[in-house]
C-alpha cells in the first residue's frame, strides 16, 4: 500500500512538472508582441530637464511573491521602460496618471486609455513592466504584485519634472495592473516600497481580483480609489470585490466600485473579442490568504481539510502541509493514509480497554512497545548502525519512534546479509532495495517489517527463525492499525518534504481544476459599458483634479 501511495506522490510530482510548464507557456502566449520596446542601458534618475517620450528607469527586479510580501529583495536593481507623454494644452503644470498594463503587456487599449487622458489635460506615463528580464516567468507566480514597485518608483520620477504637479498624480492599472493598482492603497506595502514623503493622489482599478487576504488589510489611503467591473468577469470576478469594497466602505475609505452589467474581462478593449479566451484561473473558486513565512496561500473548503488532516499527523511539517495541500493531486495521494487514521480512531472507540479514556486513545499514536534492543557486534554491523541511524535521521525525522526503528535494526544487524549491509550503507536503505537480490532483500525485510515496525521482540524473531509457530505480532486491531500507521507516515514524511519543496513558489501555477482553473473565461468587448467607463473616469478627473472636459 505505502509503496503505490508513494508511487502515487512521485506521479503527481511528474505531472505538476509538465502542467507548469504548459501553465507557463499558455500565459506567455502573445507576448511580445505588444510592449513599447526595450529599456536603454543609462536609465534616468532625475526628470528636471523636463524629458518625455520613452524613458528608461531603475526598479527592482523580479522579486519572489514572498520577498515582496516581506518588503525585501535580493535581487539587483534593473532596468525598465516608461512613456512619458503631456497634454496639448499649454498650461505650465499638469497632472498626470501612472498607467499598469495588464498581463499580456502594452496594450493598444492601454495607449487608446492614454490618449483620452490627455485629451482631458492630463500628463500619461504608460509603464511596461514586461519589458524587465525575467518577467513573463515571474509574473504568474506574483499575481503582478510588485509591479507596484515600478508604480512607485514612477511616481517618484515624475515628481521631478517641472511641468507635473508631484500633488495631483493618479495610478490607474487593468486586470494585473488593476490588482497591483488596488493593493498599493495599503500603507503597509508604501510603507515597504513607496516614496517616503509621496502619494498618488488617487486610485483606479480596471477589472482586479480581489480574492486575497492579506495582513492589515483594512489599513489603506485615505485618498478615493475606484475600481470599475464587469458583471460577468470571470478572470476577476466582482463579488469579493464588491465584498471588498463594503469591508473598507465600513471603516471610513473612500472606495466606490461601478458594475456594468453583461459586462466580461477586459470590457473596455475593442480587441478584446480578437483575444483568446482565457483558461484560467477562475478566481470565482480561488481564493489566497497571506500566511507568515509562506507568502499567498491558495484556501478553498478541500485544502482547509487537507491542511487540517496533515498538521494532525505531521504537526511539526507546518509550511509541508500547507504547500502540499495547494495540489489537489497531491492532496489525493494521501487519501489512503487518512483512511486509514480514520481507522485506526474508530478502533479505539470500540476497543473496551480505551472507551472509557478517550484522552489517553489519542495519545497512542505517540507510544510505542518497548522494542528490546542490544549492541551491534562487527565492525560491519558497527558501519550498517551508524549508516542506518544517520538515514533515518536525514529522510526520516528524529522523533523517539524514528530513533526506535533505527536502534532496532542496529540491534539486530546480525540477522541481516552482509550484502544487504553493505548495499544500505553505500545507497540508503531505501534505494538498497533494488540493488540486492531476493534473498537479500528479504532478510532486511524480516527484520524491518517483520519486527521493527511491528513492535516486536529480538526473541520472538529468533523464534519465528527456529520454527516456532508464527504469530501476528498484534493482540488487537488497534494495535495492528497504530504500528500501521505509523509505517506509513515513516514513508510519508520524505515526500511530504520533498513535494511541498517544489510546490514552494508555484502556488499559482499549481491549481488544479477543482480548486482554481476554468476553460473558457471570455474576454468580450462591450460597447456600452466602454463609453459608461469613458464618462465616469472623465467625471471622476474633473471632480478630483479640476480638470475640464472641453480640453
Amino acid at each position: 500500500m505505502a509503496k503505490k501511495i508513494i508511487l502515487l506522490i512521485t506521479f503527481f510530482l511528474n505531472f505538476a512538472l509538465f502542467v507548469n510548464c504548459y501553465a507557463e507557456k499558455a500565459v506567455d502566449t502573445g507576448r511580445g508582441k505588444t510592449g513599447l520596446g526595450k529599456p536603454s542601458k543609462t536609465p534616468v534618475v532625475s526628470l528636471l530637464e523636463g524629458q518625455t517620450g520613452l524613458i528608461s528607469f531603475k526598479s527592482v527586479g523580479p522579486t519572489s511573491l514572498l520577498e515582496f510580501l516581506e518588503g525585501r529583495s535580493e535581487k539587483k536593481q534593473i532596468t525598465i521602460l516608461g512613456e512619458l507623454e503631456l497634454p496639448s494644452k499649454t498650461d505650465d503644470y499638469f497632472p498626470a496618471v501612472v498607467i499598469l498594463h495588464g498581463g499580456g503587456g502594452v496594450s493598444q487599449g492601454v495607449k487608446d486609455w492614454a490618449a483620452i487622458l490627455r485629451d482631458l489635460g492630463l500628463a500619461t506615463f504608460i509603464i511596461d513592466s514586461n519589458s524587465r528580464k525575467g518577467c513573463p516567468k515571474c509574473y504568474s507566480q506574483n499575481e503582478g504584485l510588485p509591479n507596484m514597485i515600478d508604480a512607485y518608483r514612477a511616481l517618484e520620477l515624475l515628481s521631478t519634472h517641472p511641468k507635473i504637479d508631484s500633488s495631483r498624480i493618479a495610478m490607474m492599472g487593468f486586470s494585473v495592473g488593476g490588482i497591483a493598482t488596488l493593493y498599493s492603497t495599503h500603507k503597509r506595502f508604501q510603507n515597504m516600497w513607496a516614496p517616503s514623503e509621496l502619494e498618488f493622489a488617487a486610485y483606479i482599478s480596471f477589472y482586479p481580483s480581489c480574492n486575497h487576504t492579506f495582513f492589515e488589510e483594512n489599513v489603506v489611503t485615505d485618498r478615493p480609489i475606484r475600481i470599475f467591473h464587469g458583471e460577468l468577469d470571470e478572470l476577476g470576478w466582482v463579488v469579493p470585490c464588491q465584498e471588498y469594497v463594503n469591508q473598507l466602505q465600513s471603516v471610513g475609505a473612500d472606495i466606490d466600485i461601478t458594475i456594468y452589467p453583461d459586462a466580461h474581462h477586459a470590457f473596455d478593449r475593442p480587441d478584446a473579442d480578437k483575444i483568446r479566451n482565457f483558461p484560467g484561473p477562475n478566481p470565482a473558486k480561488c481564493l489566497w490568504k497571506e500566511e507568515a513565512n509562506i507568502g499567498l496561500v491558495q484556501f478553498t473548503d478541500e485544502s482547509e481539510v487537507f491542511y487540517e488532516r496533515c498538521l494532525s499527523i505531521f504537526s511539526d511539517n507546518v509550511r509541508d502541509c500547507r504547500f502540499a495541500s495547494m495540489s489537489p493531486e497531491f492532496r489525493k495521494s494521501f487519501t489512503d493514509l487518512f483512511k486509514l487514521k480514520e481507522q485506526l480512531e474508530q478502533a479505539l472507540l470500540n476497543s473496551p480497554a480505551t472507551a472509557d479514556n478517550s484522552e489517553e486513545s489519542v495519545a497512542l499514536l505517540e507510544s510505542e512497545e518497548e522494542v528490546k534492543v542490544g549492541e551491534a557486534k562487527s565492525e560491519l554491523d558497527q558501519r550498517f548502525a551508524k549508516s542506518v541511524k544517520e538515514y533515518i535521521k536525514k529522510e526520516w525525522g528524529d522523533g523517539d519512534y524514528e530513533q526506535k526503528i533505527a536502534q532496532c535494526l542496529a540491534a539486530n544487524a546480525e540477522q541481516i546479509t552482509e550484502k544487504m549491509k553493505e548495499a544500505a550503507i553505500k545507497y540508503g536503505l531505501e534505494k538498497a532495495m533494488y540493488k540486492v537480490s531476493s534473498k537479500d532483500y528479504k532478510s532486511l525485510d524480516k527484520i524491518w517489517f517483520g519486527l521493527c515496525e511491528k513492535g516486536w521482540t529480538a526473541e520472538t524473531v529468533q523464534e519465528e527463525q527456529s520454527g516456532g509457530e508464527e504469530e501476528s505480532g498484534f493482540d488487537s486491531d488497534v494495535a495492528r492499525l497504530e504500528h500501521e500507521l505509523k509505517y506509513y507516515v515513516a514513508e510519508f514524511k520524505p515526500h511530504l518534504i520533498e513535494g511541498s519543496k517544489y510546490f514552494e513558489g508555484q502556488e499559482k501555477l499549481m491549481a488544479g481544476a477543482e480548486s482554481c482553473e476554468v476553460d473558457g473565461a471570455k474576454l468580450e468587448y462591450n460597447k456600452d459599458a466602454h463609453k459608461q467607463v469613458i464618462r465616469e473616469v472623465k467625471d471622476f478627473f474633473v471632480t478630483t483634479f479640476g480638470v475640464s472636459q472641453s480640453q
